[in-house]
């Protein structure tokens, strides 16, 4: 019975444990990518709670159905103007959100 009971308990902990997210890995593959982390007092807020805030944002809205290319036509596109460099870290933080934040919305 305890033998049982024990396969049983470590069956559904291993079943029920989510992937977590990888917030240190999130951060470290934005900086490998050339996005600003732990700048504040610009324009934009690069600190790293900011910067988990937009990836954790991407994930929620690649989960909703958009496309990476939709977040950054909508987000990292203000008022319809390319900021190359506001598109290229765009790419960065969905890049990173997938790969560290939310694998499972990559196809």
């Amino acid at each position: 019975m305890k033998r049982t009971l024990v396969t049983l308990v470590t069956v559904s902990i291993t079943l029920a444990a989510p992937a977590h997210a990888d917030d240190a890995g999130y951060l470290r593959e934005l900086n490998n990518l050339g996005v600003p982390v732990g700048l504040t007092g610009q324009v934009q807020d690069w600190s790293p709670a900011a910067e988990l805030h937009m990836g954790r944002a991407a994930c929620d809205n690649l989960r909703g159905g958009w496309t990476p290319d939709d977040i950054i036509r909508n987000v990292w596109t203000p008022g319809g103007i390319p900021f190359p460099d506001w598109n290229a870290n765009g790419r960065g933080v969905v890049q990173a959100a997938q790969d560290q934040l939310c694998p499972d919305t990559k196809h």
